[in-house]
């Protein structure tokens, strides 16, 4: 982790965000980067600042969002501009072959309206097998 974060460069934020004055008993900012990279190999790309900030406080860690923010943004810039971008990495996984793997999914943002709608997806190709909407009181379970 030595070769990602610099103790000048901790100490430049540190300073830059004049936490010393607000975070009398802040945990050192060491101790914190290595938190979020632990967390960075498990599923912790997948998470925002938000989460893991509420993470460092669940661990007991005392430090603010903004120095959680800058962290991530050090150890993570992909993955923050990815984030940023709303965008997601497309899941990877093999599949022997077309109508091997379906994708069922829904949608109900019509919901207030009565409708509902119904896809299909194959995973192989990512042609559409089926869609449809439908009306009516509730949403009906799919079985094909």
């Amino acid at each position: 982790m030595a070769d990602i974060l610099d103790i000048d460069t901790l100490l430049r934020f540190y300073f830059r965000l004049n936490v010393s004055q607000k975070y009398k008993n802040k945990t050192d900012l060491i101790q914190v980067a290595a938190f979020l990279q632990k967390q960075m190999e498990k599923s912790g790309w997948l998470h925002g600042y938000r989460w893991m900030y509420t993470k460092c406080c669940i661990e007991g860690l005392v430090v603010d969002g903004e120095s959680v923010r800058v962290l991530l943004q050090i150890i993570d810039p992909d993955g923050v501009e990815l984030r940023k971008s709303r965008r997601l990495r497309r899941r990877i996984y093999f599949n022997h072959g077309p109508n091997y793997t379906w994708h069922i999914d829904s949608n109900d943002k019509l919901k207030s309206f009565g409708i509902f709608i119904n896809g299909c997806l194959d995973g192989f190709s990512r042609h559409i097998i089926w869609l449809q909407a439908s009306g009516g009181g509730k949403a009906r379970s799919i079985a094909y």
